[in-house]
C-alpha cells in the first residue's frame, strides 16, 4: 500500500488555494504555515497547592488528585499531570509539525502501549525537524513512523468501541439497523459512541468537516476568504478514514472525534468513514466505502 500520510492542516490548504486568483487566500496560508515564534519558559518545580500537595503548573490541579505528575523525558523539573503535557505536545505538533516540551521545547514523539493502554513518551534528537506529514504519498519519512504507528495501534481498540456502541443501542431498543442514514441516528440516538481519547464521537457531514479543518488551523482566515478556500478543498477533500485508510468523498460525512488535534492518541484528529463505523456498529455496510479493516480481520460478513 501507499504511505499512510496524515494530513496537515496548513500546508494542505496552500495547495488547495494557490491557484491563479485566489492571491489572498494564498497569502493566509503563507502566514498559517510558519511555526509561531514561541520562547522557552524557564523550568521551575512544581507549585506547592494549599493543601500541601504539589499542583500541575498548566491546570492548577493538585497532582495527587489527578494521578500524579507525568515522567517527562527531559531535564526539567517541572511537574504536568498527564492531561496538560499531552494537550501541550500536541498543540505543538499541530502548529508546529513537531511536539515540544511547553518549558524547555526539546522535541518529543509519543508511542502507545498496549499492556498499560496508555501514551509513553519519549525524546526526540535535538536536530529533529517537523514531521514529514505534508509528504506526497508514497514518500518514507523516519519522522512519520511514531505518528502511523500509534494509530495503527489504536485502531483494534476504536473497533471495539464502535461494536460496544452498537449493543449499547440495541440493549435500548434504539437499533441502528432500522435507521435509514448514520445522520438520523445521530438524532434519535441516546448514546454516542467514544473514541480511543475518551471523548465523543459525533456524525458531521465533509462540509462540515472541512471547514473545522480550516477554524483548526494555527492562523484563522479572514471570513471573505473562506467560501474561496472550502471550494477549493471541497474539489479533493483530506479526510481519511482512520480505520480502512480510505479518501471520503465530498458528499459523504464522517464520525469524527470532539476532541480533534488536542491528544498525541491523534495528533491529526480521528475520523471513521460511513462505511466502517456501520459495518462495526450494525455488522451492516452504509455509505459508498468499503471497511477493508473489518474484512481483513477475519470478521463475518454481514
Amino acid at each position: 500500500r501507499s504511505s499512510h500520510s496524515r494530513r496537515p492542516i496548513s500546508p494542505r490548504l496552500s495547495k488547495c488555494v494557490s491557484g491563479q486568483g485566489l492571491a489572498g487566500a494564498t497569502a493566509w496560508c503563507e502566514v498559517a504555515m510558519a511555526p509561531p515564534q514561541i520562547s522557552a519558559a524557564v523550568s521551575e518545580p512544581g507549585t506547592p497547592s494549599a493543601r500541601g500537595g504539589s499542583e500541575c503548573v498548566i491546570c492548577f490541579e493538585e497532582l495527587d488528585v489527578v494521578g500524579g505528575a507525568v515522567e517527562l523525558p527531559c531535564d526539567c523539573r517541572v511537574e504536568y499531570c498527564a492531561s496538560c503535557w499531552d494537550r501541550a505536545l500536541a498543540t505543538s505538533f499541530s502548529a508546529q509539525g513537531l511536539a515540544r516540551c511547553p518549558s524547555c521545547r526539546s522535541p518529543m514523539r509519543a508511542g502507545y502501549d498496549t499492556t498499560v493502554d496508555k501514551l509513553t513518551f519519549f525524546r526526540a534528537p535535538d536536530n529533529a525537524t517537523p514531521e514529514p506529514a505534508a509528504a506526497p504519498v508514497g514518500s518514507e519519512g523516519v519522522g512519520e513512523d511514531w505518528t502511523r504507528q500509534v494509530y495503527n495501534q489504536l485502531r483494534p481498540k476504536q473497533i471495539a468501541l464502535i461494536r460496544q456502541f452498537g449493543e449499547q443501542c440495541d440493549s435500548k431498543g434504539e437499533t441502528h439497523r432500522q435507521c435509514e442514514s448514520l445522520m438520523e441516528m445521530t438524532l434519535t440516538s441516546s448514546c454516542f459512541p467514544r473514541c480511543v481519547c475518551g471523548s465523543h464521537m459525533r456524525y458531521v457531514t465533509i462540509k462540515d468537516r472541512v471547514l473545522q479543518l480550516i477554524h483548526e488551523g494555527p492562523t484563522v482566515p479572514p471570513e471573505s476568504l473562506v467560501p474561496i478556500i472550502m471550494e477549493h478543498i471541497l474539489q479533493s477533500p483530506p479526510i481519511m478514514c482512520d480505520l480502512c485508510e480510505t479518501n471520503v468523498h465530498a458528499d459523504g460525512g464522517v464520525w469524527s472525534c470532539e476532541n480533534g488535534q488536542r491528544t498525541m492518541l491523534h495528533s491529526a484528529a480521528y475520523d471513521v468513514c460511513e462505511a466502517c463505523f456501520s459495518f462495526h456498529a450494525s455488522g451492516r455496510y452504509a455509505g459508498t466505502g468499503t471497511p477493508l479493516v473489518a474484512l481483513s480481520q477475519g470478521t463475518p460478513s454481514p
